[in-house]
């Protein structure tokens, strides 16, 4: 069979010969390969074991190891190694095929009964039958035993003689066991004495003995244990036997004899009947007989010397009998067993349609358990087998069949006795299995991830080596050849059955590959088959040697085709399909197959069809330019029509070389051309909000870019605006325009300016000239007064060089002279027309309000201050008859300049007779110091008499109380407010208001206003004839006359300061 796929192997090769012809085929660098693997008839066997001996009933592994020579990788066979493991003893047994998993099988093994076992491993894998596939070993099972000498299992003896001696061997199967450590353990069953040890070791010959006293009539349990620490090539030892001991006494009568058991082996859970010898037959004495059962002391019935013992556990247990209080005992050991079933070949497998000896041991701590009654059940069989009772070795067999395939469960179960008591029944369960080793010659494949790639791209040929059951065949050698048998590499398979080698090609070709395995330990020959086709790619670069105005867009594109295999295969480009009839399909990996397609890609090379997904770089180098601009470097992917698309504009003049070229491939296929950029006209139009502006606020500039007269440049296009700061670029918008708000810092002007790329320059606007100023801010009036409740009003007014300036926020800060009252704040903006704002507010205090008008802005804020008295309303006075003298006016012949100043005149001293200055009657002053209580009012008012608008104006008073506060009025004019002193008097100094011509009283009140202050007033009256002014009567205080002079001045007769 070997030789005929070689044959097959050499015609595909000629064939594959005939198809490359005159096609060069340089050999690359392989990837590293694996070692070559051994051949399956050169693997040897080895087989080991957990222990070489172990106790019975311990479960032995066996482990068969499958190793190739120096230790290269165990090549696998199509349908695995197996391996048998077989033993001689119990008549032999054999688990039958295993199959070895990663050259390793194991099996497990154990034996109920003292056993001597040859164990082989041998290989059953077709074929496989040299020398070394066969191992052996050998294992020991054993019991652990100590041997009583004769005589003192269940001994009797009297208190006071000898001491009793118990002695006997420790024993391994046959062997005695020296030195190892023996402990007796004494327990009396008929008294409270405390448990008591002995401890002693065995002497060479594996002998012990010990011995002790009885101190008083009883009976004794004794428990001997022996250990040893590694005694055994599995581990320690360990054995202990279970006796009697009775210390009988000498008085009574009748006299026990002895205890007579009727079977000292009893299977657990059943009774065993015990009675009580005496040296009489009187059957008077069985009153107050007792039984030791095993677990206490029971009375024996009336007339009956029968005991019946059934503990729940098995082992080696103690029953005894007594009659009275004066020693007489007998006592005897019985064992109670539990039958164990145990499978010769558990976990075992039959090749093809054999028969399988079902084989099962029926033991009792390692001792034989013959006449055992079992039912066997086996999955698909209906009814149970019975195989005869157990033989004297404690073994039955049944037989069962089946197919390769099968996997049958065997349940084992002891059958219950026909009569007697209720027992736990031994059971065991385990499985077989039927399995077929064809000869099976293996499956070889040989694939590649794509039958296409470029030229320079590694290709790897994976061969796939596996059975009928597609299970992998790892560590098998592959040889993989070209067309011409020429061996490129042998490589093993791996753990999942592939091995695998890698080629590329430099120039467009196409390359068979032919993979060999020989498998199993008969060489069966596999062979598999595969090509590959390297292409290489085309372009064409677009548009050619063309020109365009500089700062355009123009789009460059880059065709990328590849070739493709004629349609008859190879690579004869003579033969080649036509681009319109071919399509990319589905060939045996998705390679290139005729259709009906048509491939509507312009400008692709001849031969060649779209190469879709290829990353393509353009570079464009500008020469023959009064600038030097950077090269520009821009990459972009093929579409489905293997085009690759960028644009490109330029600032300036001059020839692009440009050259497209694939990316990141081997041998990438590459084109150039020319491109000219011509001048383009370009123009910057800019314009402010306003030429003029308040330092602190913002103005915005904007610039309109003009790529030619009345076409506006593209959105993005840069636009840096100088003169700002600092300066900043903007790009246009879609309309070409850019905008720039900034704000003022001082009151320098800004000369500004904008610029735009062009070239290795900038085109620049025409300058534009922005002025800040800082204006003045003026409140009105600076000074006013109002009546506490009534509605104030003051404005802000802020000019530039006598021009209203508006929009501007003002804030009013509003302070109050009289503690406790809060502080108001009111902003507003000034209007256009006049750059004025006015603030109004109210006040519910007398008081003083302090202005401050600031104008928000963060450059050079301007302030004013004003302020603004709040008065109480005025209290009415009672009428007052004031008389007044005739006054007589001689005015001077020559007028002098007013002044602020009183005359240089002399003035007249008062006379009895009348002068032309007014005179005020006589008042009576009060006497008395002014106390807190006086009225809350006062009349007693000392004023001038002559006075002018604008003057000054000097007044005084006294009666009202100490600090309190005193309003002071010119008829229903409010002069000002002060406090009264710690006398009672007060004193007021204020400018006299703008008052019509005419005599007026002066008038003062503190606390509650009484009557109206603006009776009793009079207008003077002017006699033209004989220059007389008439006066009319004074009811509260003083009157003041105002008139206008035409003399040198104003003379005012001020009344002294009365502090």
């Amino acid at each position: 069979m070997g030789s005929g796929r070689r044959a097959v192997r050499r015609v595909l090769g000629a064939l594959l010969a005939l198809i490359l012809a005159g096609i060069a085929l340089g050999l690359p660098p392989l990837s590293p390969l694996p070692a070559a693997a051994a051949s399956p008839l050169d693997v040897t066997l080895t087989l080991e074991q957990s222990s070489a001996d172990s106790v019975i009933g311990t479960e032995v592994t066996l482990t068969a190891t499958l190793k190739a020579p120096d230790n290269a990788p165990l090549p696998e066979l199509p349908d695995g190694w197996f391996i048998t493991f077989s033993g001689t003893r119990s008549g032999g047994w054999s688990s039958g095929p295993i199959r070895a998993v990663n050259g390793v099988a194991t099996y497990r093994t154990a034996s109920p009964v003292e056993a001597s076992d040859t164990i082989t491993a041998t290989v059953v894998s077709p074929g496989c039958t040299a020398e070394g596939m066969t191992a052996f070993v050998t294992h020991e099972w054993w019991t652990s035993a100590i041997i009583l000498d004769e005589g003192v299992p269940d001994a009797r003896d009297t208190p006071g003689d000898d001491p009793f001696e118990l002695t006997g061997d420790v024993r391994l199967g046959n062997t005695r066991v020296p030195d190892a450590t023996v402990r007796v353990t004494i327990d009396s069953l008929t008294s409270n004495a405390a448990t008591s040890t002995i401890d002693t070791e065995t002497d060479a010959d594996g002998r012990f003995s010990v011995e002790w006293e009885g101190a008083a009539p009883g009976i004794e349990q004794v428990t001997v244990t022996a250990t040893k620490a590694a005694a055994t090539n599995s581990g320690n030892f360990e054995a202990s036997v279970v006796t009697s001991h009775t210390w009988s006494g000498d008085g009574g009568d009748p006299a026990i004899t002895d205890l007579w058991v009727v079977a000292f082996d009893q299977r657990r859970g059943a009774p065993i009947s015990a009675s009580v010898g005496f040296d009489s037959d009187d059957s008077a004495v069985l009153s107050g007989l007792e039984y030791w059962t095993g677990t206490g002391w029971a009375d024996a019935d009336d007339n009956d010397r029968y005991v019946y013992a059934s503990p729940s556990s098995p082992g080696a247990k103690v029953i005894g009998a007594r009659l009275g209080s004066d020693g007489r005992y007998a006592a005897k050991t019985v064992h109670w067993w539990q039958p164990t079933i145990t499978f010769l070949t558990p976990a075992s497998a039959s090749l093809g349609n054999e028969e399988h000896p079902v084989t099962v041991i029926v033991t009792d701590e390692g001792w034989p358990l013959p006449y055992v009654d079992l039912e066997f059940r086996v999955s698909g069989l209906a009814d149970p087998l019975n195989p005869p009772f157990t033989d004297q070795d404690g073994t039955t067999t049944v037989t069962i069949t089946g197919v390769p395939g099968d996997n049958k469960t065997i349940d084992v179960t002891e059958v219950p006795p026909q009569s007697g008591p209720e027992v736990e029944l031994a059971t065991a369960s385990t499985t077989h299995r039927w399995v077929s080793l064809p000869d099976d010659s293996g499956n070889l494949t040989l694939s590649t991830p794509t039958y296409e790639s470029r030229v320079g791209t590694r290709v790897r040929f994976t061969a796939h080596l596996s059975n009928d059951s597609e299970d992998p065949l790892p560590n098998v050698d592959v040889d993989f050849f070209l067309s011409d048998e020429t061996l490129l590499a042998t490589v093993s398979t791996n753990a999942n059955g592939d091995a695998s080698i890698e080629i590329s090609r430099t120039s467009e070709t196409w390359v068979g590959i032919n993979a060999g395995a020989v498998l199993g330990c008969d060489q069966q020959s596999v062979d598999a088959w595969n090509y590959h086709y390297w292409w290489e790619t085309q372009l064409d670069l677009e548009p050619k040697a063309a020109e365009s105005q500089a700062r355009k867009d123009v789009t460059f594109t880059a065709d990328v085709g590849r070739t493709y295999p004629n349609e008859g295969g190879g690579i004869d480009l003579n033969e080649r399909i036509s681009a319109e009839r071919l399509k990319l399909g589905s060939g045996p990996s998705g390679g290139i197959r005729a259709g009906d397609k048509k491939v509507t890609t312009a400008n692709l090379p001849e031969n060649t069809i779209p190469l879709s997904d290829q990353l393509v770089r353009f570079t464009f180098t500008l020469t023959d330019s009064k600038c030097e601009l950077p090269v520009v470097v821009k990459e972009a992917r093929t579409n489905g029509e293997g085009r690759a698309e960028v644009e490109l504009t330029r600032n300036a003049t001059g020839i692009d070389n440009v050259k497209a070229e694939e990316v990141g491939v081997f041998k990438p296929a590459s084109d150039t051309t020319t491109h000219k950029w011509t001048p383009t006209p370009l123009s910057i139009a800019l314009t402010q909000s306003s030429s003029l502006s308040r330092a602190g606020t913002s103005v915005t500039m904007t610039a309109t870019v003009y790529e030619r007269p009345n076409v506006r440049a593209a959105a993005g296009t840069p636009v840096t605006f100088l003169g700002t700061t600092p300066s900043r670029t903007v790009k246009t918008n879609k309309n070409g325009v850019a905008k720039l708000t900034f704000t003022g810092r001082g009151t320098a002007p800004n000369i500004i300016s904008a610029t735009t790329p062009y070239g290795c320059g900038v085109v620049e606007s025409p300058e534009i000239t922005h002025r800040w100023f800082v204006p003045k801010l003026v409140l009105t009036p600076s000074t006013a007064t109002s009546t506490t409740g009534n509605q104030a009003s003051v404005t802000a007014r802020l000019t530039h060089d006598g021009d209203a300036v508006g929009g501007q926020e003002i804030e009013l800060t509003i302070n109050h002279s009289v503690s406790g009252q809060p502080t108001r704040t009111i902003t507003k903006k000034t209007d256009d027309a006049a750059g004025e704002a006015t603030f109004t507010w109210t006040r519910s205090v007398a008081g003083t309000d302090e202005l401050t008008a600031t104008e928000q802005v963060d450059v050079q804020p301007q302030r004013d201050t004003a302020e603004h008295i709040w008065e109480a309303p005025p209290v009415t006075p009672p009428p007052t008859v004031i008389t007044e003298p005739p006054v007589t006016i001689t005015e001077p012949p020559t007028e002098p300049p007013v002044t602020d100043e009183p005359s240089e005149e002399p003035t007249e001293e008062p006379t009895d007779e009348p002068t032309d200055e007014p005179t005020e009657e006589p008042t009576t002053e009060p006497t008395e110091e002014p106390t807190d209580d006086l009225p809350a009012t006062s009349t007693m008012v000392d004023g001038p008499e002559v006075g002018r608008p604008g003057g000054d104006i000097q007044l005084s008073g006294t009666g009202c109380k100490r600090g309190e506060q005193v309003t002071v009025n010119l008829g229903d004019r409010e002069l000002g407010k002060t406090r009264a002193a710690g006398d009672g008097s007060f004193y007021l100094r204020a400018a006299v208001p703008d008052l019509p011509l005419g005599r007026y009283v002066i008038h003062s009140s503190c606390g509650t206003t009484i009557g109206d202050p603006n009776v009793d007033i009079t207008a003077p009256q002017v006699d033209r004839a004989g220059g007389a002014l008439a006066t009319a009567g004074l009811t509260t205080g003083s009157i003041l006359v105002f008139f206008v002079l035409v003399a040198k001045g104003v003379i005012s007769f001020l009344p002294r300061r009365p502090y």
